[in-house]
């Protein structure tokens, strides 16, 4: 599911699931070390669900800033810098426009 902070949602079908693993998979980024959590802007972000819970997780995206955040565990989110975001950011903006 793809959603944003006005409870816009979208849910992927199989097409769109591939395509955006597609870009995942090539998404160059780099860890941020100092994560500064509660300055992230959500602009929006992805669920995932998995048939176990543990597996399960989010990536939010912080547009100004060029950041996603990824969450395992809710008060666990790992940040990165992305080298180029247009095309993972243009495929979010693109189901929530």
């Amino acid at each position: 599911m793809i959603s944003d902070t006005r409870e816009k949602s979208y849910y992927l079908d199989a097409e769109e699931t591939e395509q955006l693993i597609s870009i995942l998979d090539n998404l160059v980024m780099k860890k941020k070390f100092i994560p500064n959590i509660p300055a992230f802007n959500t602009d929006a972000y992805m669920i995932f669900n998995s048939a176990n819970a543990e597996e399960s997780y989010t990536i939010q995206v912080d547009y100004d800033r060029n950041i996603i955040g990824i969450n395992v565990h809710p008060k666990n989110m790992k940040q990165y810098i992305l080298a180029d975001n247009a095309d993972l950011f243009l495929f979010v903006q693109s189901f929530l426009n």
